[in-house]
């Protein structure tokens, strides 16, 4: 993506924190988000960190 935007913030890893991308949306129109996580079947919709 960062080749595609000029002006691209790129976060990986552990600097992908809440903070850091509650700041970069105030200073981004455009927010791409590519994730991976597990399903959990009991509870489907909602996020599980543990």
């Amino acid at each position: 993506m960062a080749r595609l935007v000029p002006g691209s913030t790129v976060l990986l890893d552990g600097a992908a924190e809440d903070p850091a991308l509650k700041e970069g949306l105030h200073h981004h129109a455009l927010a791409h988000f590519a994730c991976h996580g597990a399903l959990k079947q009991s509870t489907p919709l909602l996020y599980d960190r543990g």
